[in-house]
């Protein structure tokens, strides 16, 4: 599908039009964190922003993404948005202007894409089941890439004090990573049998929904 829909999503209603912002099949979308922003990547590795209230693009379309776009993410403050693609590529663009900031290297398939809360950092998550950490002002890798044990991963998100890293594989565990250390606090089925942490050691929700990690801190919450 080539066009865009904005939806309400209490009620799950659409509002207005789709927007037509390009001939090509959307592939990744992102809202800015103001949420008056959309940026969409296309099939062909174009990318386009458009003011999510009226779909009025906002300037041209940004060219350069040689191949099809996976993934999408706006920095905390909105001023830069990151784009991965099916080879692996990692493109930094700025916001208004728009024009193109720098380009890492993942390797394999970006799958998916998060800035740390101060938007010094970017991770990039890869279909070959790894995680990268770039400094976005340098354009440098940070530390070593991390593996995450061997299935590809389908979607990361970041805490917001940016302290851990939620990593969702097709094995159908949940990793979290902690962001200083580069270590692993937890190893979370959420699929099938249960919750186990390290070791496979299981791991229970509290009544009010919060799930704790072996040293008692907050993992996140499941909402009933």
């Amino acid at each position: 599908e080539s066009s865009l829909q904005v939806w309400n999503f209490g009620n799950m209603q659409s509002l207005g039009a789709p927007f037509e912002l390009y001939g090509e099949k959307v592939w990744a979308v992102a809202f800015s964190p103001d949420g008056s922003l959309i940026a969409s990547g296309y099939i062909d590795g174009m990318i386009c922003v458009c003011d999510a209230r009226t779909g009025k693009l906002e300037g041209e379309p940004l060219r350069g993404q040689m191949h099809q776009v996976e993934t999408l993410a706006f920095s905390p403050c909105g001023d830069v948005i990151a784009s991965g693609d099916i080879y692996g590529e990692v493109r930094l663009w700025n916001v208004r202007p728009f024009s193109s900031k720098g380009t890492f290297r993942h390797g394999k398939e970006v799958t998916s894409l998060a800035f740390s809360y101060d938007g010094h950092l970017l991770y990039s998550a890869s279909d070959d089941s790894t995680v990268c950490c770039w400094d976005v002002t340098s354009g440098k890798q940070k530390g070593n890439r991390i593996a995450t044990g061997g299935s590809p991963i389908l979607d990361m998100s970041i805490s917001s004090d940016g302290t851990r890293l939620f990593i969702g594989s097709k094995d159908g565990i949940m990793r979290v990573l902690d962001t200083e250390f580069a270590e692993w606090k937890a190893d979370t089925t959420i699929c099938g049998s249960g919750l186990f942490g390290p070791n496979r050691v299981p791991l229970e929700i509290e009544d009010d929904g919060w799930l704790q990690g072996p040293d008692n801190g907050l993992l996140l919450w499941i909402p009933e």
